[in-house]
């Protein structure tokens, strides 16, 4: 069937009772967030979990590797199951961060790779820094991380861990978030619903261990 602009109407699937046929069906158009839409927010809460988490493995598997370099056994930290299961929050609000700020930036002012990583180890190296004061200031100790064998190490942050910040949030700009952002093309609110909130649960259900293991709460 054409109408009379000469347009053809998309068909999905067609049954008949002698033979199946199927026609294309036409794309679904990308999804148009805004900041006001509640599944922005959810899909941004999402990056900082899965980022979160990564980052805590990756600060396990570091401190295994400076230890077998070094031989220095104040690198090593237990690894049990309650650590395995513990999120790195900075590493989440680093991550909320370069989506808010770089990913923007580089998309309306067309900014090169080093300008890039430049912007994302200063907004990462600040994310710590505060994220490290507000601990001193609100549970007088920040028993999560130490940079005092790092070089130029100050206000709770170090040369070292701001270039790799900075390294692993361009990897972020330019490799994962288009890849993934894509990705949530294809998921339905409903489905993006369900995993926000599972994923929020057990956010709350690992900080009130970690907050508990250091004595700060009693569960």
């Amino acid at each position: 069937m054409v109408f009379r602009d000469g347009s053809r109407p998309h068909v999905g699937l067609i049954r008949t009772a002698g033979h199946k046929r199927e026609e294309a069906v036409a794309p679904s158009p990308p999804r148009e967030l805004s900041r006001r839409t509640l599944r922005y927010w959810q899909e941004l809460f999402i990056y900082a979990w899965v980022i979160a988490l990564l980052g805590s493995w990756y600060e396990i598997g570091l401190s295994i590797v400076m230890l077998a370099l070094t031989g220095d056994h104040s690198w090593w930290r237990p690894a049990g199951v309650i650590d395995i299961l513990q999120f790195a929050e900075p590493y989440g609000l680093g991550t909320i961060a370069v989506i808010l700020v770089i990913v923007p930036l580089k998309e309306r002012h067309r900014l090169r790779l080093p300008t890039v990583f430049m912007l994302n180890t200063a907004f990462c190296g600040a994310v710590e820094v505060i994220s490290a004061q507000v601990l001193m200031l609100a549970l007088g100790s920040n028993p999560f991380w130490d940079y005092s064998r790092y070089p130029l190490a100050a206000a709770g942050t170090s040369s070292a861990s701001v270039l790799v910040f900075g390294l692993f949030g361009t990897l972020f700009v330019y490799f994962v978030f288009p890849v993934t952002d894509r990705a949530f093309d294809q998921v339905e609110n409903r489905t993006v619903n369900v995993v926000f909130w599972l994923m929020l649960v057990l956010f709350l259900a690992a900080l009130a261990v970690k907050l508990a293991r250091y004595g700060w709460i009693v569960i």
